[in-house]
């Protein structure tokens, strides 16, 4: 039964198209399941057989039919597989080593599959894989060892799901990972061990979550972080070493949350930081002190601080801090801003 030409087998709910139907030959398979799909043990997984040199599959799953699990059996035949996709899928739980076979994959896509469970090992001793697509499932957890022995990936997305708790040292194991999307989820706390490992990561977006504080060092497995998004939570309090470590950043991104103050010397580590973005936060009042470590920056013409809203904005300047700069450059900064600018005079004992 070759899988490319299942014309004749109308007993089976599964049809795929492939580049050529000729045994052998075909690199490329688009597969379709409908009515009731296919149980597990099918003898149509093992079809897959003759067409061993496949490079790319693609499983679409009609609305009417199902496919509760990873078509592990199908996977064991073709050692080529570089591309991988399944979507419209119900698969509840991905099992330990579901694609452990899989030597030469490099994009594996899990998109919109129902997905509640990720068991150990289940995405794992994948050498060459480079893209790991998860958004739009329903996984509330995320345990240790679900993600081990990946030395080539580079980005991981989980955007979309339901997160709520993510383990310590999760993703430990992805020490190159450079890009990280978890917007979209239900993530009320992260610390430092949230991110343990990820010593290569330059972005990281937690965007549309429920954060409310970030604590001290929360960021500082992340030495190579460039660009940090966490706009729509409920941020409310930032700690003073929020930020460190981070002397690579330069875009940060912290729009629509209740932020009312920052606190002085913040951006202390960020010294590359040449975009901020405060806009729609609860914002009164600002400091020099906060912003005196990156002055030098934003006095760029290719710089950005973005902040704006209802609310009163003060920025307060020691006159002895803000003789380090160019006076009229800094006041038409946060003149422009919308600030009231108010200088004061030093205090002597």
């Amino acid at each position: 039964m070759n899988v490319c030409d299942l014309q004749s087998e109308q007993h089976l709910n599964m049809f795929c198209y492939c580049d050529t139907k000729t045994i052998g030959n075909a690199t490329d398979a688009n597969c379709w399941l409908f009515n009731n799909g296919e149980p597990e043990d099918s003898p149509v997984w093992n079809s897959f057989k003759t067409q061993r040199h496949l490079t790319k599959i693609i499983f679409h799953i009609r609305a009417v039919s199902i496919l509760p699990y990873v078509p592990t059996r199908a996977f064991k035949h073709l050692p080529k597989l570089k591309t991988v996709e399944i979507v419209y899928a119900n698969i509840e739980t991905v099992e330990a080593f579901a694609f452990a076979n899989l030597t030469l994959l490099q994009d594996l896509a899990l998109t919109r599959n129902r997905i509640v469970n990720l068991k150990k090992f289940s995405i794992s001793f994948l050498p060459d894989l480079k893209v790991i697509t998860l958004g739009e499932n329903r996984i509330g957890e995320l345990n240790r060892e679900v993600f081990v022995s990946l030395p080539s990936l580079r980005k991981l997305y989980m955007e979309r799901n339901n997160l709520s708790l993510i383990h310590e040292g999760a993703f430990s194991a992805l020490y190159s990972l450079e890009e990280l999307e978890l917007h979209g989820n239900q993530l009320t706390v992260i610390t430092r061990q949230t991110f343990r490992g990820l010593r290569s990561l330059r972005r990281l977006d937690l965007s549309s979550n429920l954060l409310t504080y970030l604590a001290d060092g929360t960021f500082m497995e992340l030495p190579s972080l460039e660009e940090l998004i966490i706009e729509r939570n409920a941020l409310e309090s930032i700690d003073p070493g929020a930020l460190a470590n981070l002397e690579a950043l330069t875009k940060l991104y912290l729009a629509q949350n209740y932020i009312r103050t920052l606190p002085p010397n913040i951006f202390e580590d960020c010294r590359s930081l040449r975009f901020i973005s405060l806009r729609d936060n609860s914002l009164h009042t600002v400091t020099y002190q906060v912003f005196q470590p990156i002055m030098h920056n934003l006095l760029n013409s290719t710089a950005y601080l973005i902040i704006d809203g209802k609310y009163c904005l003060l920025f307060i300047c020691m006159l002895n801090l803000c003789a380090s700069i160019s006076y009229y450059k800094m006041l038409a900064i946060f003149v422009s801003l919308g600030f009231i600018v108010i200088f004061l005079t030093t205090i002597r004992e």
